[in-house]
């Protein structure tokens, strides 16, 4: 993708997984900026995306740490009147839909349902007949992108509630 200079936007200063996406994008990207919103005030994260927008020409793509603040700051992106791309973490239909219609570039979708589900499988298993799935090691449940090659495929699954 060619991009240096990302914001990533924190919801919740402090959030030990939250700052841990982030210093992930950074690690891989140096030129990554966080961003802090106040993750219980929707307006607020908007506004203040906007504004960030307006007085960063340089940023290439801005990332959301959850499918409803990505939301938000793609609302922002288009209040800034911005060229930013648009990337984020988790998903919902909404943010599926987004992705299918190219308005969202990716996310890194953890797939939770298969997290939970793979969970109780594997200690059925355990029970049933004393499996050990992945021999004892980390079965690991993604991360899945999805892109928008991917979204068409996924975007069902997201409306049932299973992605």
């Amino acid at each position: 993708m060619g991009l240096k200079h990302p914001i990533c936007v924190i919801q919740e200063q402090g959030h030990v997984g939250l700052e841990a996406r982030c210093a992930g994008v950074k690690e891989k990207v140096a030129g990554t900026e966080i961003l802090y919103v106040t993750g219980t005030d929707m307006a607020q994260v908007s506004s203040t995306v906007t504004a960030k927008l307006q007085a960063t020409s340089d940023a290439d793509v801005i990332i959301g740490l959850g499918a409803p603040y990505t939301l938000t700051i793609l609302k922002a992106v288009t209040s800034a009147n911005s060229k930013v791309k648009v990337a984020s973490f988790d998903m919902n239909p909404d943010l599926a839909q987004k992705i299918a219609d190219g308005d969202v570039i990716f996310t890194v979708d953890q797939q939770p349902w298969l997290q939970g589900y793979g969970s109780i499988d594997a200690l059925w298993q355990v029970k049933r007949g004393g499996f050990k799935i992945g021999g004892g090691q980390p079965v690991l449940t993604g991360p899945s992108i999805v892109d928008k090659a991917a979204a068409a495929d996924v975007l069902k699954f997201a409306k049932e509630g299973i992605r």
